[in-house]
Order: structure tokens, then C-alpha cells, then sequence
């Protein structure tokens, strides 16, 4: 009986040996546990988006919309640019019809660079 005392440490508190298998952990222990847990869950949630996040293709800008910023116009003129675009996306408008639509806007738009001085 004594060497199996030896083998068996006594649970806290009690007279009686420790059953095999049975974790007796005491409550700050749990609150480590559980933290550590939760620090590590956040931190391979953080690596994950970070890695999404790099593996994103970066918005490219049509070449017309960096060329009207540059030129500096107008929030109108952008807006009925990409109505024009969406009618051709949806079908409304033939290429033709877009073609045509889109260079007099930016006709409009020359015009009013020339008149300004």
C-alpha cells in the first residue's frame, strides 16, 4: 500500500489517492490556460488575414480615371463616365453608341480646359 501511495500523490485536501486520468487544476491555472488559448486563436487569426490581405490583387485604376483626376474633373463628369460604363456592362448601349457617348463627354472636358486659363 505504501508504494502505491508513492505512485498516486494524494489530491489536495483528501486521504484518498488521485485516480489516473484526472487533471485537478486549480483556478488561476485554468484562467492561464484559457488565456493562452484564446492569445494564441487571435494571434493565427491575425497571420491568416494578414496573409489574405497580401495575396489580394491591388485595385487597379482604368487609365481614364487616373487620367481625369490628373486633368482635375469634375465629380459630374466622373459620374456620367461611369453610367456610361454601366449601360455598355449591362447591354444598353452598343460599342458604338459608348464610343461616342464617352468622347464627346471628354470633348466637354478638353473644352473646359481650354476655356479656363
Amino acid at each position: 500500500m505504501a508504494g502505491d501511495q508513492a505512485l498516486f500523490p494524494m489530491g489536495p485536501m483528501t486521504n484518498t489517492p488521485r485516480p489516473e486520468g484526472v487533471l485537478e487544476l486549480g483556478l488561476l491555472q485554468w484562467s492561464i490556460l484559457i488565456g493562452s488559448v484564446l492569445i494564441f486563436v487571435v494571434l493565427v487569426a491575425m497571420m491568416v488575414r494578414r496573409i489574405r490581405r497580401q495575396r489580394q490583387q491591388p485595385l487597379l485604376h482604368s487609365a481614364d480615371e487616373r487620367l481625369l483626376r490628373e486633368a482635375g474633373a469634375s465629380p459630374e463628369l466622373i459620374a456620367a463616365l461611369g453610367q456610361l460604363g454601366r449601360e455598355r456592362a449591362l447591354g444598353r448601349l452598343s460599342e458604338a453608341q459608348y464610343r461616342q457617348q464617352r468622347a464627346a463627354l471628354l470633348a466637354s472636358l478638353q473644352e473646359g480646359d481650354a476655356a479656363q486659363p
